[in-house]
């Protein structure tokens, strides 16, 4: 019986010293990224009006001033720019299931395909979800930027992701599909006010 106690109390300190380890290291990584965000933004004159980081690591930046959208990813080194009339569409998808698209191409060939779901993630239709015990649970949210460019013409950004599914209603989850729509609509907004 000592013996097992004794093994529970390693097995205990090592989860710990474990976890300990884990918050340095992103702590490390995390103000690492800061710096690099800080240089690149300096290093191109932005001005920032609006941005975001993400899940991924990916960061969506408004220069308003110069009406530029960039997106840029510190840790590999990835960074583009493109004015609102080069983006030609936003995709918002929970799992694989589309929730909402949007085409920016024209004024005329606009249309939203998907649907902004009650109260952010409302009621989630068809095969969205997986089901654990009855319940809905999502594991990914991603945002997909589609550009006039043959460079990159599309780049995708990763909002959430947790191996084990989250419910529909988890704060976070919430939170984080908030953000994608939310850079989405307003991306949107912007290649309508300069086709304007």
């Amino acid at each position: 019986m000592a013996v097992f106690i004794a093994f529970f109390i390693i097995c205990v300190i090592g989860a710990f010293v474990l976890a300990g380890i884990l918050i340095i290291i992103g702590t490390i990584k995390g103000k690492r990224d800061d710096k690099r965000f800080d240089a690149f933004i300096e290093e191109e004159g932005i001005q920032i009006s609006k941005w975001d980081r993400f899940w991924s690591g990916h960061y969506i930046i408004y220069d308003e001033h110069e009406n530029l959208l960039w997106v840029y990813h510190p840790g590999k080194e990835m960074a583009m720019a493109a004015p609102p009339a080069d983006i030609l569409g936003c995709e918002l998808k929970i799992d694989e299931d589309t929730e909402y698209r949007t085409s920016l191409s024209s004024a005329a060939g606009r249309a939203i395909i998907g649907g902004v779901l009650a109260g952010g993630v409302g009621a989630v239709l068809g095969g969205v979800t997986a089901r654990k015990d009855g319940r809905q649970l999502a594991h990914r949210v991603d945002l997909t930027l589609y550009f006039n460019s043959s460079e990159i013409p599309y780049l995708n950004i990763n909002v959430y992701s947790d191996h084990e599914g989250v419910e529909l209603h988890n704060s976070l989850f919430r939170d984080y599909y908030n953000q994608g729509m939310h850079w989405c609509k307003f991306i949107e907004q912007l290649a309508e006010a300069e086709q304007n």
